[in-house]
């Protein structure tokens, strides 16, 4: 029973022991070297802030945008909108709850609130 315990506690021990190499290899990389890199980056930045490249053809391409819609899912507890891009829920309300006692405005979880946005993402 005491040779048990004992290759247990070694067995601990060795984990133990490559936990902590793995954790100091993860968090204690090495740095990379500032001065090397701004060698490399001097040598192909143009000597001017200004310099625009050339163009072959006059024509700028076109951007297309791809267009967002948004589908609206009533149940009898939610009201919930869903972006077809991703399928992010943007915007969720409780429907049996008010935002301020005597309002007819639902309680807002997820929206637009003093700013800033706060959607679930899938």
């Amino acid at each position: 029973m005491e040779s048990q315990r004992t290759f247990l506690l070694i067995g601990l021990m060795l984990v133990s022991f490559l936990l902590f190499q793995e954790w100091n290899n993860d968090y204690n990389a090495p740095k990379a070297d500032p001065s090397a890199t701004t060698q490399t980056l001097g040598a192909t930045t143009p000597e001017s802030d200004d310099f625009i490249p050339a163009s072959s053809d006059g024509e700028v391409p076109a951007v297309t945008t791809a267009k967002r819609s948004v589908i609206d899912v009533t149940t009898d507890v939610f009201t919930v909108k869903i972006d077809t891009q991703g399928g992010d829920i943007i915007e969720a309300d409780l429907l049996q709850y008010e935002e301020t006692k005597g309002s007819d405005t639902p309680y807002m979880l997820l929206g637009v609130f003093d700013g800033k946005q706060y959607f679930s993402q899938s």
